[in-house]
């Protein structure tokens, strides 16, 4: 009878130490403080170890393996500075092209003008007639600011002061083209044969509607539309 009671004890005392170490911290759950404590929206698993890292940091600063995260986003913003560099070179480029486009026109124009000059004085010359007479030109002084696409036209020397002058472009477009007016109410706007005619830049002391061939202070001839510039001197029926 004493043996069995000590056995019993001996049993008792076996279940309370292994109930004991049962309850021990390492397989407790994870609090909701420690929950808690993972952002998703700053936080990121760790691919080697799965520990919790901040989005923004280089690396994982319990097993150092590298971060994704910042690397795809430098890789991301590379790509689009690139493409960006790419856009404004290719705009750079059409522009120039266009300019270029438009001086060569310019110049076979004059050209062509040129030789058919000539033509007339050698058919004249043969013919024994005189040669039919250039159109009167006024020369102005001319003077840009704002670079390719002014956005101010100085004018000087014309015999009519009032066209003398700075012209500043308005907000306002005439025919799809930037259009001038200087402080004594002059205007220069570019005339797209509406009412047919040559096409050119006219000044006048009337509002342009982008139709009536106005040029009551002169016009400047050009075969298709080209910005102004300090060679545009030679100006027609200036008086």
């Amino acid at each position: 009878m004493l043996r069995i009671c000590k056995m019993m004890r001996l049993l008792v005392t076996l279940n309370i130490t292994l109930l004991m170490t049962g309850c021990g911290d390492s397989d407790r759950p994870r609090t909701v403080t420690e929950e808690a404590s993972f952002k998703p929206s700053l936080m990121a698993k760790c691919e080697a170890c799965g520990n919790g890292l901040s989005k923004q940091a280089e690396d994982c600063s319990d097993c150092g393996h590298p971060n994704p995260i910042p690397i795809t986003v430098m890789k991301e913003k590379a790509e689009k500075k690139k493409r960006l560099v790419q856009l404004d070179v290719k705009r750079l480029e059409e522009e120039n092209a266009k300019r270029l486009y438009e001086m060569e026109e310019n110049a076979i124009a004059e050209m062509k003008a040129k030789a058919l000059a000539e033509k007339e004085r050698e058919k004249a010359a043969k013919s024994g007639e005189k040669p039919k007479p250039k159109p009167a030109t006024t020369l102005l002084d001319l003077e840009t600011v704002g670079g390719e696409k002014p956005t101010k036209v100085i004018i000087a020397r014309h015999p009519n002061a009032s066209f003398n002058g700075t012209y500043q472009a308005q907000s306002k477009l005439v025919n799809g083209y930037v259009y001038y007016k200087n402080e004594n109410d002059r205007h220069l706007y570019f005339y797209d044969q509406a009412e047919g005619g040559q096409k050119g830049w006219s000044l006048d002391h009337r509002e342009p509607d982008g139709i009536k061939d106005h040029y009551s202070g002169g016009w400047y001839y050009c075969k298709s539309f080209s910005h102004l510039n300090s060679n545009c001197d030679e100006w027609r029926n200036v008086h």
